[in-house]
């Protein structure tokens, strides 16, 4: 089975963002090395417990440190861009490196409203999407990517409708919103309509797993996982912190209640909607 991984360049509580995009492109190295089929970074901005935010950056780098899988933003947001600049960017990196390039396009801002508007520099409703797309993938084409795969983000329904029509590929973002996983593929498969990139259906299910040598060394690990959400919803974020230091009181019942899925070689937490979803579609980020 092929399996493909998200990578945000998580911060350590400790560390600083240049150790954490220094672990990103050393996990690059590591994941190439074992085969993954591809390797998507994300755009978040002014995260503290984040450093990727420019995602096409940290494709260049790491497809000059590995040889052969795809790399790809997941993905870029495209109200932050300019969709003739996204696609020059990703047709630039296509030349450099053919048939290895993947260009996840995204409907969010990446961050929480306030930063948007430091993106953005306006504040405006985001009615565009699908235009931006479709313009985005106009300028690949004329211009000449070389083998570019384009994939919309979908968290919902409506999203992945979208996708299917423009006969683009789609990554549902399971890690995220897994209640809607199942709706958003089966609206993507039933919409779906050829086209001159792609002539069936191409989903890619983002699934979030732990992996560790038993349940109790997941359980372990997943201190930092719990803890992490926490301080999201008490902050806004905070560098990730060791199990050890993974202080867990007020921990709201949504998160407590995640268990793990268990297979003869990992566990994987996820929120209670999740399990299901991950039994059904496999483990890992799953391409199909």
């Amino acid at each position: 089975m092929k399996f493909s991984v998200l990578d945000s360049a998580p911060v350590r509580r400790g560390g600083t963002r240049a150790n954490a995009l220094t672990e990103c492109l050393a996990r690059a190295r590591f994941l190439d090395d074992l085969g993954c089929h591809r390797l998507w970074f994300t755009e978040h901005h002014l995260a503290p417990d984040v450093a990727s935010s420019s995602p096409l950056t940290l494709v260049g780098q790491a497809a000059t440190q590995t040889r052969q899988m795809r790399l790809g933003a997941g993905g870029v947001m495209i109200r932050n861009h300019a969709p003739l600049v996204a696609a020059e960017q990703a047709v630039t990196l296509s030349l450099l490196h053919p048939g290895r390039v993947d260009l996840g396009l995204g409907r969010s801002g990446g961050s929480e409203p306030a930063t948007d508007v430091r993106t953005r520099r306006t504040v405006v409703d985001y009615g565009s999407f699908e235009v931006d797309v479709a313009e985005t993938v106009h300028h690949l084409d004329r211009l000449g990517a070389d083998g570019v795969q384009v994939f919309v983000l979908a968290g919902s329904r409506e999203t992945a409708d979208f996708a299917g029509r423009q006969g683009l590929g789609m990554a549902v973002a399971g890690h995220i919103a897994p209640a809607g996983m199942d709706g958003a593929v089966a609206a993507y498969r039933d919409c779906f309509r050829p086209s001159a990139g792609r002539d069936r259906p191409w989903a890619v299910l983002c699934l979030p797993i732990l992996v560790a040598n038993s349940d109790d060394e997941a359980w372990w690990w997943f201190r930092s996982v719990q803890r992490r959400y926490l301080d999201r919803l008490r902050t806004g974020g905070a560098p990730m912190r060791p199990p050890e230091d993974a202080e867990l009181n007020g921990l709201p019942a949504s998160v407590t209640g995640w268990r793990p899925c268990s297979t003869p070689h990992s566990s994987a937490p996820t929120p209670p909607c999740g399990r299901g979803c991950t039994r059904q579609h496999g483990d890992g980020c799953r391409t199909r």
